[in-house]
Formats: C-alpha cells, structure tokens, sequence
C-alpha cells in the first residue's frame, strides 16, 4: 500500500506546477478514478478536492472492509474522528441555515458512517433533531450552544481513546497507547494555548472542563498545574515537558499548533517496520494518508492564493 504514497520528489514536483498540470500528475496516481467521476461536474481546485477527500475515505473504508474483527474494532475506534467530523459539518450547517448543496461537499465519509448516513441526518428539521438522533454518543443539547456540543463530542470520543489505551498490553499495544495519549496531549496543549490567548484569568474550573487528564507528557499533575495557573503561567508549565522544543514564545499559535500535528503524524510513521498485518501497521499508513492528503490540499490552496513556494513547503510534512 505504501508504494502508492506521493514521495519527496512527487512534492518537489507539485510545487512548481499550475492546477492544470497538478490534475494531469494525479491522473497517474490513484486519484485518477475520483477525478475522472466529477470532472463533468467540477473544475480545478473544487475537482481535486473533491478527489481527495473520496479516495481517502475510500482507502479508509477498504481497510475496514478487509481487516480482520479485532483490528477492525481498533480501526473503527481511530477512524471514528471522521464521523465526529461530519457531526460537527452537519451540525453547524444547520446551525447557519446553509442548504445540503452548501454542506454535503464537505463531508468526508472516512469513518463508521457512510454518506447516505450524512444525508438523512441533514434532511432532519432542526438542530435539537440533528442532536437528538446523534448515536455516536448520548447528547443533550438542550439550553447549550454548539460549542458546548461539539467540546461535548470531543471531550467523550478522547475520554473514549483513553480508556481504551490504558487497557492495551505488551510491546506493540504500550507503543498504539503512547501514539493515542500524544494525541491527547496535542489537544490539551491547543486547548491552554487558546485559553491563553484569550485571557481566560481566574477561569481554572472553566479551563478544567476543556481538558482531557489522559496524556502522555501532560500528566494530570501538569494539567491541574495549569488548571490553577494564570494564562500568561500555562506557556511556563508546558516548557518543563518535552515539548519545550516546539512550545515557544517566538511561536505563533497557527505555527505551534502546526508543529504539534506534525510531531504527532511522524510519532504515527514510525510503526510502518512492524508486522504488515499488525494494527499499528495500518494505522501508520492511515497516518501517512493522511498526511499526504494534507500536504496535496495544502499545495492546491497555495496555488490559488499564489503563496511563495518556499513558504509553502515549510507547511508540508514530509
């Protein structure tokens, strides 16, 4: 499967072509078939994202399909982000009153739900029905905003992945554990440096509400450090983890957060050597999909926009 994957090279490549040329190259790839389907229907930027967001929600429901139950239940719980994803599309679709046309195109069917799924759940009347037929977990979104819903979502789907890392035994499923905790830390650091920006002085039971006391290197100790703090103290704590090397001052909070994912992503790569059937296998190449799907629409953006390409590669991971 890796062999499909753009390289470095591919990149390069990419960089110094126009759209036209950019959707010629990936007619050579896998995503010939997805830009084939709707180039009746869609043009340029619009045509090639639409091609990536199928082909990887294709990829990913393949995996599904083909793996075996107690690796398809891991995967299931991984890939159940996408469907959190499209909750929270359909839900703030509603919530503005856009129409299906506006909404849909940005579903990404690469979880447990498939489209037809999406489909119904936005033909529903109101906002109150959309929640109250969620059934990826029990909501109650009276009297709440959406916000309050979707850090619900969030705050329950994390809850979930800890639990479920804390029960993982031997060699293969601490490394799976260490990777979903990384995530968690990611979260909470995204979620302190936010608070942070904002001011939220003398709002620790606030701030505590938002946090997931599942992480890796920010244990429940740094957290509640955190919890009592002052805004301007968080940046502080978070400079006594490993993660000082990327948490700066220097730092804008779009480059920090940046620097996170892909820290996060590469930790994922790092599992591509293992057993090919292997979980941790899978999920590494899920990772690395991801990965290449972002730094395609990363480039198309830049090319609409005519971003200079030096400032460009510097977003990619790679």
């Amino acid at each position: 499967m890796r062999q499909k994957l753009l390289d470095r090279n591919d990149y390069a490549k990419l960089l110094k072509m126009e759209m036209p040329s950019i959707i010629k190259y990936l007619e050579e790839t896998e995503y010939k078939e997805f830009i084939d389907k709707d180039m009746l229907r869609s043009r340029g930027k619009e045509l090639i994202m639409k091609a990536l967001d199928k082909n990887l929600a294709a990829t990913y429901r393949k995996l599904l399909r083909i793996s075996q139950e107690g690796i398809r239940f891991v995967l299931e719980l991984y890939l159940k982000r996408w469907d959190i994803h499209n909750f929270k599309t359909v839900l703030r679709g509603k919530h503005q009153g856009l129409g299906k046309d506006d909404i849909l195109p940005y579903i990404i069917p690469a979880g447990c739900k498939g489209e037809a799924y999406w489909h119904a759940l936005f033909d529903l009347g109101s906002v109150e029905e959309v929640i109250s037929h969620c059934d990826l977990y029990h909501l109650n979104g009276s009297g709440e905003g959406i916000a309050a819903v979707e850090m619900h979502l969030d705050q329950m789907y994390y809850s979930e992945i800890a639990g479920f890392a804390s029960r993982l035994r031997g060699e293969d499923g601490i490394a799976f554990a260490n990777f979903l905790k990384l995530e968690i830390d990611l979260i909470n650091i995204r979620t302190l440096l936010r608070f942070a920006s904002v001011g939220n002085d003398g709002h620790g039971l606030v701030l505590r509400d938002h946090l997931i006391f599942s992480g890796a290197y920010l244990d429940a100790d740094i957290l509640e450090q955190c919890a009592r703090a002052r805004p301007d103290e968080y940046l502080k704590i978070i400079q006594k983890t490993p993660y000082k090397k990327i948490v700066t001052k220097e730092s804008s909070l779009i480059n920090i957060e940046l620097d996170l994912y892909k820290n996060w992503m590469n930790k994922g790569l790092l599992y591509s050597h293992l057993n090919p059937i292997s979980v941790l296998t899978i999920i590494s190449y899920m990772v690395a999909k991801e990965i290449e799907v972002r730094n395609l629409k990363t480039i198309i953006l830049a090319k609409t926009v005519h971003f200079d390409e030096k400032l460009v590669e510097e977003k990619l991971i790679i």
